[in-house]
This record gives C-alpha cells, sequence and structure tokens, in this order.
C-alpha cells in the first residue's frame, strides 16, 4: 500500500517553527510555556506516525479567537439587522436605558412584551 500522507505530513512538519523553550521528551516534542504535547502517534491503514498537535495554551488560543471571530460575527449580523429593519436612524437609539420616563405606561408594557419574548425563545432554544 502506498504512503499518500508521507508526503502531506513532511511538508507541514517542515512548516511548523519550533518555538523557544520547546523541548523533546520520551520521542515527542513538548511545549515550552504549558508543558504539553506538540506530538501524537497516530496509526492510519497499518501506517505509523508522528504528527503534530495543538498544546494546550495554543488551543485556548485558537478557541479564543475563535470565539472572537463569532461574536464579531454576530455583532455584525446584529448590525445589519438594525440596519435593515430600522430605516428611520432616531429610532436605532430607541432603547429602555435612553428612555425619559414621559410615558411610563407604554415603557411598561414594552418591557412586559420584550420580558415575555425572551421567556418564548428560552422554550424554543
Amino acid at each position: 500500500m502506498m504512503d499518500y500522507l508521507g508526503p502531506i505530513i513532511a511538508a507541514a512538519e517542515k512548516s511548523i517553527v519550533r518555538e523557544p523553550g520547546d523541548y523533546e521528551e520520551d520521542g515527542m516534542r513538548y511545549c515550552g510555556k504549558c508543558g504539553t504535547k506538540k506530538q501524537k502517534d497516530l496509526s492510519s491503514c497499518g501506517i505509523h506516525r508522528k504528527v503534530m498537535i495543538l498544546c494546550k495554551c495554543a488551543a485556548e488560543k485558537r478557541n479564543a479567537e475563535d470565539e472572537a471571530w463569532r461574536e464579531e460575527q454576530r455583532r455584525m449580523y446584529i448590525s445589519s439587522l438594525r440596519a435593515n429593519g430600522l430605516q428611520d436612524r432616531a429610532m436605532r437609539d430607541m432603547r429602555f436605558e435612553n428612555d425619559d420616563g414621559s410615558n411610563r405606561d407604554a415603557i411598561d408594557k414594552a418591557r412586559r412584551y420584550v420580558t415575555s419574548s425572551k421567556q418564548k425563545n428560552d422554550i424554543v432554544n
């Protein structure tokens, strides 16, 4: 059987930069910052290889970056909904925290409506 993964893994390993502080122990590379493995033994189709994996601190960094990206996407989506849904610029700033208290009855009804909608969304989701 041909080793199709060999050249791909070799090319990937060449692109990996050894960070200052990284060390080898038991034939595996470890992170100099968090001390977790950066390599793993992998067996597939009878072929055994050491492959690079994310150490704990690199995985945490990537997860934080992914979460920040998702949050930015969510903010952009909400912004686009507001821009498309509220064409009048004056209405974009209409929020409970900006209420001047001039119509307490209307605000109380609006707050009950929002609370009710949130509860229904929590049940559905």
